[in-house]
């Protein structure tokens, strides 16, 4: 994130960072671990590991279903056999299209079933787990926004 924004700069272009509030990728705040909220969507979030579904965050390790997208890019790339399409980006396409959209996409009933059954206040008191006073800093990333933000 530093070397992005610095670039940014050097070129004059405005930057933003958009995610105020995540559960734990790159928010300038999360629920703690010990939330309702994050324990509700625990289940969730392994299966979100296991499946890969984050593969856009590039940072992440990527996982066995990563490494078989991964290795079949690269057939596909060298079947195709056509320079101006890479296998690394043969890569990024289908990671993105099934990890992040299948793969994630069948996650949602997971979601939903963490939520089932409670009411309106039930969910209002799992979703105060978002409230910045009950929210937990991420400390790094705010250290590069705060150094930005100043110049």
């Amino acid at each position: 994130m530093d070397d992005q924004i610095a670039v940014f700069e050097q070129n004059g272009a405005h930057w933003t960072a958009w995610t105020y509030k995540d559960v734990g990728t790159m928010g300038w705040v999360m629920p703690r671990p010990e939330s309702e909220y994050m324990q509700r969507i625990a289940r969730l979030l392994e299966l979100k590991r296991t499946l890969g579904t984050d593969a856009w965050a590039g940072w992440l390790p990527a996982g066995e279903i990563a490494q078989l997208m991964e290795r079949a890019a690269a057939l596909a790339s060298q079947a195709i056999a056509d320079p101006e399409l890479p296998p690394k980006e043969f890569a990024q396409y289908l990671k993105q299209a099934a990890l992040d959209g299948f793969f994630g996409g069948l996650l949602q009933p997971v979601y939903a079933q963490a939520f089932r059954g409670l009411s309106e206040n039930e969910i209002d008191r799992v979703l105060s787990s978002f409230a910045i006073e009950n929210c937990r800093k991420n400390t790094p990333l705010l250290a590069i926004v705060e150094k930005h933000a100043r110049r």
